[in-house]
């Protein structure tokens, strides 16, 4: 397992932003904060009433998450990717997003594979023959139920991927995830409500897209398996026939 630098900033934050929904409006609560504590420092958070103090304080502490911007707490990314935190490095922000920065996020299948008992952090991979960066290693994750290995991934910018690796304008697939079981009915909604308003889709007409969760995933393995079932047992019943008929 690779480990955190050594000598990392207790907390150290970088264009920490919130930003509150309210109807159709927003309340930017704070905007691009940069803050940095180093192992030893005592530091007093002060302003005006409403500037934000709060809301900074909730963010440090994980009470919240940041709507924008990098939180690293004793050197561990404590934002971003839920609770897929990286091992080794940052994630990139929407920064990076925007300026479509060649840079890359190793899984630690890849990690291990291609910079065995090193760090990779700040080293180059090439995707496709393009260089990128190394920002960070993601923490192992492990397998599916299905046995694939989720730490065999290399993780990039969308845009920086769309526009350097793919060349194509549209993203072929989103993964998100609800807070909690009960919310994934009205996360399926709000997600299907936003890309319906994305794709300018009149009321009359249909979806040209579709939202599926794992129910719906492990549904269609389990209609796929059962008709490989019967296709083999057809195949057997035929071979049978064949067999029977030329004894």
């Amino acid at each position: 397992m690779l480990q955190p630098r050594e000598e990392n900033p207790v907390i150290e934050a970088r264009g920490l932003t919130k930003v509150y929904p309210m109807g159709r409006t927003e309340v930017r609560a704070l905007q691009g904060v940069d803050l940095t504590v180093e192992r030893g420092e005592m530091v007093a958070i002060m302003g005006a009433s409403g500037s934000g103090k709060s809301t900074l304080m909730n963010l440090l502490g994980c009470l919240d998450e940041p709507t924008a911007g990098r939180y690293q707490l004793d050197g561990r990314r404590v934002d971003g990717l839920g609770n897929w935190p990286v091992a080794s490095g940052v994630f990139f922000d929407q920064n990076d997003v925007r300026s479509m920065r060649k840079v890359a996020v190793l899984g630690q299948t890849v990690a291990e594979a291609l910079f065995p008992d090193e760090d990779p952090v700040d080293q180059q991979v090439r995707l496709r023959n393009v260089p990128f960066e190394i920002i960070s290693v993601l923490a192992e994750k492990g397998q599916t139920a299905e046995g694939s290995d989720q730490d065999d991934v290399v993780l990039a910018p969308y845009t920086t991927v769309k526009n350097r690796l793919a060349g194509r304008s549209f993203i072929a697939q989103i993964l998100a995830s609800a807070s909690s079981p009960e919310d994934l009915a009205a996360a399926q909604d709000e997600i299907a409500l936003i890309l319906r308003e994305a794709h300018e889709l009149a009321d009359w007409e249909d979806d040209d897209f579709s939202v599926r969760n794992q129910s719906d995933l492990a549904a269609a393995a389990q209609g796929a398996t059962e008709v490989m079932t019967l296709l083999l047992a057809a195949i057997a019943s035929i071979s049978l026939l064949v067999a029977g008929s030329g004894s």
